[in-house]
């Protein structure tokens, strides 16, 4: 008998199930109040994306579909063991239809997976992201506990961990030096589930000092660090019944006599009396082909020690009493879905007792959307699946409306723009993966002085809930610092700032928290310059005349409370008065981290880099455990390039001598950039968690020295995994450099021929990155894009991750009014604007044009380079007439925003969307 099953595909914004009266109203905002935000903001190049996406959505799964997101859920009972009657453990492969974001993407950066797209064999493990740092308090910590759930791991404030979606699971975890070494679950039932009791059930990835890294030229200190425990024996209440599993790992190496692993899968699971096994399961896989999974090139680094997979599950052996009993066969095959990535998928899986009966089941697939379409069971009878697309405006009361939203002040009255004025307002825009900021700053507000007014959307699943607003007026520059859940409006200029912290409901000011100047800003001496933010800390960096001193503000490890660490030498521990070769600053100023000069600083999860700007001095300060060490202390924490300072046989290799022109911190990647008597250096370094460690060194003369009296003028770097970009105003062209592997360390290699001249002195470049492909466009000051040739003047690149590859040019696939380019960091998207006068020519200087906004996906394994994609609501695509410098949106990244300063309107016009997947 056939049965029918119908649900939503969640190609818009929300999805839901199909309703045949209106008074499905209230039940659809019941579900939406609900939906999970999911974990992907907690992806990192250090742990497998799969690890931190569960198997199954959260949700209740009826007819085989959950009815919170509308996705497919299927379960296939495989088999299962028993151990006396006592103690068993099922095998089931399970289906979940959230598989748009692979069929975006190409197999190289999201493969399809061991057992076929949208399958997966539950089997539980315990997963970190350990954030690229041996820290172990800024740790995201995951557990798929099979049959029992799962969830995020967190601690309270006793120092327990416990399970965020079961408090009545009892977590005990054994810590070994400065990591875990295992994981002990007790469920209410009795069961207890052990994770990574051996070395054969924990992945572990290479680190030393506080970063997780692996760079070839230098081994000393390489050590192992886990980053997922799997599921190594499962016992009864009173632990007298044992079920054991194994696995099998396959090892990568890294650095010489190094390697991390790779990948591993399940390869048994038996049932031992004593010294004897009595029944047991085992696991054959077959080799998938090399254009599956993302494996290295010929000339490719493997410090970012990759995690893939190669291996498919193909056949799965089940003996009682020693004795073969059973054989399951899963067929897999590669599938081409039109406009979208060839993947493989299940196709059938068999299942045979040994002199018995057999059973099979088939599945066949949606061809337009890749999704499961029905599946045959053993009886000849079949399940189906229909799809149908919903837009978020169907939800009555959705804070992301048709029409665009209008920027706010505090009060709720709308901001009005006089036209006369429109250019005096500047507008911004940014979202991270949970907030999407929307700022207006009136410039010329009166007296000199400055407004800024803000307005934050929090993402609510599937919605965005009524916006924050936030206001600091009547400033010299009043200016919005945000990062993850947190944000600080600052008067850069002045002394006032205001710190907020998302409680789960709203962003509550804590300023009281800090204390000190975030109270009374006259405790201050001079006025702030910048802030500088990061998850588990910030800085405030002070100007007082020429004096700079910087107040770090940190998150300690296990509160999570903020307070601003001691401001005095005496009292901080990690004063910079090291001797650099010669002071930097006067030794009779108390503070604790000051400077006589200018600087320049940046930042990552693991530390903060000062430039100063006179003697040209750097220091770094590492962060581990809610404080700092200035690794500058020792004076070979840099390579000698040759051109720092020298005195009595010591190198000081933290004092490059002058003409320090400026510094680019990314992750453990720095790049400095010095000019001295009219030759250009730049030197690029890798920090391996003890030093820094050299990957370029180039220098060239390029004639009279550029600044002009600015301090920090030098070349702009945008850092990916596998190169950099440098945007050099000074030689007008931007330069490609490409990370290899030569004789035995990496490198940058650099290409001084440039790929996209441009006019340094009066204009700008605006860069777009992403692993795997590169736009540049040329802006003038006002941010307009430039025209040239009869085409808004850009380029766009295909870079392959192995560097033997050549590049490739896509530029042409553009249309000549296509402008801003932006490609997403986590999802298979980009976002790009067009622009035309109302006679269908391109912008020029000054007139208002009509311009769109349009979504499309990155495929690089079909032709054209991008395909069309829908995955926005429409309201983030309204037109409208305004200058092309006041036209902005975030970069794309789960949630994107969109303002206009409106030329008809006199509003600020605010549009949201979010990628559905």
């Amino acid at each position: 008998m056939s049965r029918f099953q119908k649900f939503i595909l969640l190609l818009c914004l929300v999805p839901s199930l199909v309703f045949a009266d209106d008074a499905s109203n209230s039940f659809l905002r019941f579900i939406k109040r609900i939906i999970s935000r999911g974990l992907s903001s907690y992806r990192s190049t250090t742990i497998a994306h799969s690890e931190f996406e569960p198997s199954q959505a959260s949700g209740e799964v009826v007819s085989n579909v959950n009815i919170f997101n509308g996705q497919p859920y299927y379960s296939i009972p495989l088999t299962s063991i028993n151990a006396r009657g006592i103690l068993s453990w099922s095998l089931s492969l399970n289906y979940y239809g959230g598989i748009q974001p692979i069929l975006q993407s190409s197999n190289e950066s999201a493969p399809s997976g061991a057992y076929g797209l949208g399958w997966n064999l539950s089997t539980p493990y315990v997963a970190i992201n350990h954030q690229g740092t041996v820290t172990t308090t800024d740790d995201f910590i995951y557990c798929d506990l099979g049959p029992y759930g799962g969830g995020q791991i967190l601690q309270n404030d006793a120092g327990d961990y416990y399970v965020s979606t079961n408090p009545y699971i009892k977590v005990l975890s054994t810590v070994s030096g400065k990591q875990f070494s295992k994981w002990k679950f007790i469920m209410p039932d009795g069961t207890v589930l052990f994770f990574g009791e051996s070395s054969n059930a924990r992945r572990t990835q290479l680190s030393r000092g506080n970063v997780v890294a692996a760079f070839p030229a230098d081994t000393t200190g390489l050590e192992p660090f886990v980053y997922r425990y799997d599921l190594s024996k499962v016992t009864d209440f009173n632990d007298s019944t044992e079920l054991h599993f194994g696995y099998s790992k396959v090892g990568e190496i890294a650095a010489p006599g190094k390697s991390y692993t790779r990948e591993s899968a399940l390869s048994r699971i038996y049932w031992k009396d004593g010294d004897k096994t009595i029944d047991s399961i085992a696991f054959i896989y077959a080799p998938m082909g090399a254009s599956e999974y993302p494996g290295y090139g010929t000339a490719e680094p493997k410090d970012s020690q990759r995690l893939y997979e190669t291996r498919f599950l193909s056949k799965i052996k089940t003996f009682v009493q020693g004795n073969f009993y059973e054989e399951i066969t899963l067929t897999q095959g590669i599938r081409h879905v039109s406009n979208l990535a060839d993947k493989r998928y299940l196709l059938s899986v068999k299942d045979s007792i040994i002199g018995g009966e057999a059973r099979s089941w088939t599945f066949d697939y949606n061809e337009s959307n890749g999704l499961l379409n029905q599946v045959v069971l053993p009886d000849n009878s079949a399940d189906h699946f229909n799809y149908s697309n919903i837009a978020l405006d169907s939800f009555s009361d959705a804070k992301s409306p048709s029409e665009p939203d209008t920027m706010r002040n505090m009060s709720g009255g709308q901001v009005q723009i006089p036209v006369a004025d429109r250019e005096n307002y500047l507008n911004g825009v940014s979202c991270s993966e949970e907030f999407c900021y929307a700022t207006l700053i009136n410039t010329q507000a009166g007296d000199n002085k400055q407004d800024l007014f803000v307005q934050i959307y929090h993402n609510d699943g599937n919605y965005f809930s009524d916006p924050f607003n936030l206001q600091m007026t009547g400033k010299e520059a009043p200016r919005l610092f945000s990062f993850s859940n947190y944000l600080i409006i600052a008067d850069a200029g002045g002394r006032d700032i205001d710190f907020y912290e998302w409680n789960g409901f709203r962003f509550v000011q804590q300023d009281s928290v800090v204390g000190d100047f975030f109270v009374t800003p006259t405790e201050l001496l001079g006025t702030i310059e910048n802030i500088v933010t990061q998850e588990n800390y910030f800085l405030v960096v002070e100007k007082d005349g020429d004096t700079r001193r910087i107040y770090p503000v940190v998150r300690h490890p296990s509160t999570g409370n903020w307070t601003l660490l001691p401001k005095t030498k005496d009292l901080c521990g990690f004063p910079n008065t090291s001797n650099y070769g010669e002071p930097i600053r006067s030794g009779s100023s108390n503070a604790c981290l000051e400077w006589s000069y200018p600087i320049t600083v940046d930042a990552s999860s693991t530390m903060f880099i000062v430039g100063e700007s006179h003697n040209d001095v750097l220091n770094v300060f590492a962060f581990k455990d809610g404080d700092f060490d200035e690794l500058t202390s020792s004076t070979s924490v840099f390579p000698d390039f040759g051109i720092q300072k020298t005195d009595n046989s010591i190198t000081y290799t933290m004092n490059f001598q002058n003409g320090l022109d400026g510094l680019t911190l990314l992750g453990n990647t720095l790049f400095v950039t010095l000019n001295k008597s009219g030759t250009e250096y730049i030197v690029a370094m890798y920090f391996n968690g003890i030093h820094f460690q050299q990957m370029a060194n180039e220098h060239w003369d390029d004639g009279a020295y550029q600044c002009n009296g600015n301090v920090f003028c030098g070349d702009k770097f945008a850092i990916m995994d596998n190169y950099v970009v440098e945007i050099s105003k000074a030689k007008s062209n931007v330069f490609l450099w490409r990370k290899k592997v030569d004789n035995g360390t990496i490198v940058y290699e650099l290409d001084k021929n440039g790929i996209f001249p441009f006019n340094g002195t009066s204009n700008n470049v605006f860069v777009s990155v992403t692993r795997d492909a590169l736009y540049l466009e040329e802006r003038y000051e006002s941010t307009r894009p430039v025209i040239q040739n009869g085409r808004y003047h850009n380029l766009l690149l295909r870079i392959p991750r192995d560097p033997a590859n050549p590049v490739s040019d896509h530029t042409s696939e553009l249309d000549s009014n296509v402008f801003d380019v932006q490609f997403s960091q986590s999802d298979p998207i980009v976002f790009y604007q067009t622009g035309l006068t109302a006679d269908s020519t391109l912008c020029p200087p000054g007139v208002l044009c009509y311009v769109g906004s349009y979504s499309r996906q990155r495929n690089f394994y079909n032709s054209p380079f991008f395909l069309t994609v829908p995955f926005l609501e429409e309201s983030l695509r309204f037109y409208y007439h305004s200058l092309s410098n006041q036209v902005l949106f975030s970069s794309p990244n789960r949630l994107i925003i969109k303002t206009v300063v409106d030329s008809a309107s006199g509003k600020n016009l605010i549009g949201l969307a979010q990628y559905s997947g």
